[in-house]
């Protein structure tokens, strides 16, 4: 398997971009940097729970694409938490759009 140059182009189509190397990559970083557990609860994957982990964008992705592999820019999310906040980000996003 080919992995991806770092000089070569992002593609920012979510349903690409999660797929990539870059991507693979940057969040295995982020878990082994930021630890396997909820950021914001502090929740865990064990054989005793259904806690799924998501590497979130703390920034969005689709308004922040130049943060796209940017490790400060990322944190660990359970799946719970991780909903909670896209559905903020998007009530905030309406709000916004409003006001324009």
């Amino acid at each position: 398997i080919q992995r991806c140059n770092k000089d070569e182009p992002i593609n920012l189509n979510p349903s690409v971009f999660y797929k990539s190397w870059r991507w693979k990559e940057i969040r295995l970083i982020a878990l082994d940097i930021y630890g396997r557990k909820c950021a914001c609860c502090g929740s865990k994957p064990s054989s005793e729970n259904n806690v799924v982990l998501h590497v979130d964008h703390i920034k969005p992705l689709r308004l922040n694409p130049e943060l796209a592999l940017d490790l400060t820019n990322l944190q660990v999310l359970c799946e719970d938490c991780n909903q909670v906040k896209v559905g903020l980000n998007k009530r905030l996003e309406m709000k916004l759009k409003r006001k324009k």
